[in-house]
């Protein structure tokens, strides 16, 4: 900080700012406004499924209550129909698994439901969310 005239400034690399001004709007974001850099949850469209898992425009099954954070929806989308008719996605107990690049795993309801499992998958800050409707046949 020093004082040019008689005025205080705040003084960051080749930037001047007047302390008085800086003080009235609340300061100067010092973590380079990480915290509200982070993208609220997106609702993408439902991704349908037939009980061979094979996509649909309208089914009882598939990726419901999509998100996504970070990436968007087509990839959510992309990424939830890979998830879903991988063989290997929702066994007897939670196991994460890689699909393009993404770490998902599932974990059952808060209130348990059959043939339901809720699934998040992270690449990085990006994360993907949906209830995964799974066919019994």
């Amino acid at each position: 900080m020093r004082s040019l005239s008689g005025s205080s400034y705040l003084r960051i690399g080749p930037l001047s700012f007047p302390l008085a001004a800086v003080i009235a709007a609340g300061g100067l974001a010092v973590d380079g406004g990480a915290a509200a850099a982070r993208p609220a949850p997106r609702h993408c469209a439902t991704v349908h499924v037939t009980v061979s898992l094979h996509p649909t425009a309208h089914s009882q099954f598939g990726a419901f209550s999509l998100t996504e954070t970070g990436s968007s929806c087509a990839t959510a989308k992309t990424v939830a129909l890979a998830y879903m008719t991988n063989p290997k996605a929702v066994g007897e107990s939670r196991r994460t698994i890689k699909v393009d690049g993404w770490a998902c795993t599932w974990r059952a309801p808060k209130q348990p439901i059959a043939q339901q499992a809720d699934v998040t998958c992270a690449l990085h800050a990006a994360r993907i969310t949906f209830t995964f409707k799974i066919p019994s046949g």
